[in-house]
């Protein structure tokens, strides 16, 4: 079912926003008119489970490109759909923004050996074959950039994604993400649940919106009209969240966590044991 084997994706759109819980039915009401449910979702209304693991540079570099609102940056992250005890594949991902242009590459590895293959690729530069140039691209990018900057695991985010694509335009999606939680982390691994899962959609976090849910609108390059629509009718306003920022934040402030201190925040974050 979570195949999401797409190895790369055009340039696009996001606008983000956090609504209060009691917008989404209406919002919902609204898109369906425009979208249908994601193929690779279940249920009604339609979703599945996002986990990610973040990497960073020992000084949150990236984490700071966010919050210093830099108009070029991008992320470094491992991610997975569906449960714990699933089967989808793991993607490394690059994601890259411009201003309001954002790029994203990924490529697909498996879900049984990608510790390994990803320490090996950190630690030594050893490359897994591929069946596409994309990912074999990507993958070293990846691996580069990640070397270069000495970058390394720091926090797990998942959340619940209720997901539809545009009819006319299956460039589109509408995401609504909820049930949002993290965990600091020194490993690879992607799942986790040995150690539990902290809440990240508390309202220190949520700039006070009452139970806030993360609208994500995606287009192309182009955007149709009625996204514009969505936006007026509903008087949203766009915010700059970011759900890694968000996470170290949290754990900066509330968590304890020497890691997150700068003149502490050099451990060895390639140790995937």
């Amino acid at each position: 079912m979570f195949d999401h084997s797409d190895s790369s994706f055009r340039p696009r759109h996001e606008m983000k926003f956090l609504i209060p819980g009691d917008m989404v039915e209406s919002v919902r009401h609204y898109i369906t008119g425009f979208c249908v449910p994601d193929p690779m979702s279940e249920g009604s209304p339609p979703s599945y489970k996002v986990t990610t693991l973040q990497l960073d540079s020992p000084d949150l570099s990236l984490h700071f490109a966010k919050s210093r609102e830099l108009k070029n940056r991008f992320k470094l992250r491992v991610r997975s759909y569906g449960e714990a005890d699933g089967t989808c594949p793991v993607f490394i991902e690059i994601k890259r923004k411009f201003e309001h242009i954002v790029s994203k590459s990924r490529a697909k590895l498996d879900r049984e050996n990608y510790v390994e293959v990803l320490d090996r690729a950190l630690s030594k530069c050893e490359s897994p074959d591929f069946d596409n140039k994309k990912d074999k691209d990507t993958f070293a990018e990846f691996i580069r950039l990640s070397r270069a900057m000495d970058a390394g695991p720091v926090m797990r985010i998942r959340y619940n994604r209720e997901c539809w694509v545009g009819v006319e335009d299956t460039s589109v999606r509408i995401t609504l993400d909820t049930r949002l939680e993290y965990q600091s982390t020194s490993n690879l691994q992607v799942f986790n649940d040995a150690d539990p899962w902290l809440r990240a959609d508390v309202a220190s976090s949520m700039k006070g919106v009452p139970s806030a849910v993360i609208l994500e609108l995606k287009s192309g390059l182009k955007i149709p009209d009625w996204i514009i629509s969505v936006v007026r009718h509903f008087r949203l306003q766009r915010t700059g969240y970011c759900k890694y920022s968000e996470a170290v934040n949290l754990e900066s402030t509330f968590g304890g966590n020497k890691r997150f201190a700068m003149t502490g925040f050099r451990s060895n974050l390639r140790n995937c044991s």
